[in-house]
């Protein structure tokens, strides 16, 4: 479903404010995120879900995603600094 549609399919429905929504059906795209402490936050998807954690850290992460059976995890590039020329990915 393109953004356009669920856009379409959101804005009927019905207001809901709660201040642990951080992200959710009030916003455009396919995740929902709720945050159950300072420390930890739910996040549901329909589909993938994309984590971006510091460079030192994504070897670790990788591990210990593979160590709970995510066998299909996998560092997929780097954030970069800004350069004179963009790279867009589609």
């Amino acid at each position: 479903m393109c953004q356009e549609d669920l856009a379409q399919v959101l804005r009927h429905l019905p207001e809901f404010d709660n201040p642990n929504l951080i992200f959710g059906f009030n916003t455009v795209g396919d995740a929902g995120v709720y945050k159950i402490s300072d420390d930890i936050a739910d996040a549901q998807t329909s589909g993938g879900l994309l984590i971006v954690v510091e460079k030192e850290t994504a070897e670790k992460m990788l591990h210990l995603l593979h160590e709970r059976g995510l066998q299909s995890a996998k560092i997929i590039g780097e954030v970069l600094t800004k350069q004179k020329k963009s790279i867009v990915v589609y």
